[in-house]
Parts: structure tokens; C-alpha cells; sequence
């Protein structure tokens, strides 16, 4: 037998080893059946849903029984929530992309981090007929 044949075979030997190793340390690191911790997980929160609605008036901003012209009369209502709550905007068919960044631009002025969104289907017709914003121009 060659002595390169040899220096290969050790040298595999050598490298299966810690190998073996960590296969007898898998066991005594695998969680319980409980899991690592006792504590239990929390309950995923709920969303605090933030309408945005378009009427002939003009765009509402609803929030539960709340309901403001602007983004900012809603402002309270979130202050009371606080910012660690969820909160989910949603957009009726025909709002303004202005109006929905008016809220999140709210919403970011008083720390809200959670922020999810939901849209409503809007026939691809409809979407058509939508005029576009002015291209933005420095």
C-alpha cells in the first residue's frame, strides 16, 4: 500500500473524529419537550384597524367609534393605544395614496413601529380609470 493511500486514510480518520464528538453532545442539547423556556409564549396580538375611507365629502379616517377628517384627529386615540400596539390601515377602494401616507407619517411621529396593511380588490378596470400623482420633479 502506497504511503500517499496511508496519509489519507489518517487524515480522514482524523477528520471523522470531531465529528463523533459533536454527535454525543447533540442528545444533551436538544430542548425538552417543553421547549428552553417555562415561561409561556405570548398570544399574538390582535390588530387595532385604522380605516381610510373616501366619500363625495371627502377621505375619513375611522378608528373604532372615532372617525376624523384628518389623520392627526386620530391622534389621541392612538396615544391612548400606545406604540407597541398593532395597528392594520385599511384602504377602501378609491383612497388616495396620500391619505394612507398621511396616516402612516402619523403614526411614525408617535413611535408606532407595528404598522400592517390590508387593500381591498379593485377591478382592474377601476384601476385603469385611477389618474396617476404628478411624477415627483426636483
Amino acid at each position: 500500500m502506497p504511503l500517499i493511500d496511508v496519509a489519507f486514510l489518517v487524515l480522514i480518520f482524523f477528520m471523522a473524529l470531531p465529528m463523533r464528538r459533536l454527535d454525543g453532545k447533540l442528545s444533551a442539547h436538544m430542548p425538552t419537550d417543553r421547549g428552553l423556556s417555562a415561561v409561556p409564549a405570548e398570544a399574538p396580538q390582535r390588530p387595532v384597524v385604522i380605516q381610510i375611507l373616501s366619500r363625495a365629502a371627502g377621505t375619513r379616517f375611522r378608528l373604532g367609534d372615532h372617525t376624523s377628517a384628518t389623520a392627526a384627529g386620530l391622534r389621541p386615540v392612538v396615544l391612548q393605544l400606545g406604540p407597541k400596539t398593532l395597528f392594520e390601515i385599511h384602504g377602501s377602494p378609491g383612497v388616495a395614496w396620500q391619505d394612507v401616507l398621511s396616516m402612516v407619517d402619523e403614526l411614525t411621529g408617535l413611535k408606532v413601529t407595528n404598522v400592517q396593511f390590508h387593500g381591498a380588490r379593485v377591478p382592474l378596470s377601476m384601476l385603469r380609470a385611477m389618474p396617476l400623482p404628478p411624477p415627483h420633479t426636483r
